[in-house]
């Protein structure tokens, strides 16, 4: 923006300086005007002279060299008029850039501002992300001790339910062989009622073949 600045009173200079140059060969003219107006009272008293034709000629083609000057002062000043308004044109394009300059410079202060404001969010964030991040490791490193805890729990269970089974399958073959032994017993016992059943029928048979024959 201060080059900016600076640019535009370098332009604002070179404007003076054209006008400057405009108002000199304005006053020059001026002057070849008045020049051109002393030859003309010069050439009426030529006239009033004897060598009126000589002198009339070398007026004339005096008043013709003036205005040739005038006529290309004239056409330097409007030369110079034109760059002129060129220059107060490239003076106004300046201001329009100066302008749009500001406005570039309110919209990056703008974005500037929005990018401070997303870096405070974000670090806000990671903050809250190591946080966490660190309340994740504590609860896994509780979990995982809990776990150890829990396969120390569950490897001894393990072995005290394959004790217990131990036992159980012993205590199952006993009460086998009892069930064995008691099946061994129901069936002796039972033959024996068997066998007894048999005695006592022919020992009925015999006392009623003796009651028959005492009869």
């Amino acid at each position: 923006h201060q080059v900016s600045q600076g640019k535009l009173r370098d332009m604002q200079r070179m404007v003076d300086a054209r006008k400057q140059e405009v108002h000199e060969k304005v006053a020059l003219a001026d002057i070849l005007q008045e020049r051109l107006l002393d030859r003309q009272e010069e050439i009426e008293k030529l006239q009033r002279q004897v060598d009126l034709n000589t002198a009339a000629s070398n007026a004339e083609a005096e008043l013709a060299r003036v205005q040739v000057q005038l006529a290309e002062t004239q056409a330097e000043a409007a030369k110079h008029e034109a760059k002129v308004d060129e220059l107060m044109q490239l003076l106004r394009d300046h201001s329009n850039l100066s302008c749009q300059v500001s406005k570039i410079n309110d919209i990056v202060h703008e974005c500037t501002s929005k990018y401070e404001n997303e870096a405070h969010k974000v670090a806000t964030l990671e903050k809250e992300l190591a946080e966490r991040q660190k309340d994740f490791a504590e609860q896994k490193a509780f979990l995982e001790g809990e776990i150890v805890k829990l396969k120390e729990t569950l490897e001894k269970e393990r072995e005290r339910a394959k004790t217990r089974i131990k036992g159980l399958e012993v205590k199952q073959d006993s009460l086998n062989q009892n069930v064995e032994a008691e099946r061994k017993m129901r069936v002796a016992f039972q033959e024996q009622c068997e066998t007894a059943q048999a005695t006592t029928a022919k020992v009925v048979e015999q006392n009623a073949n003796q009651m028959m024959e005492i009869e």
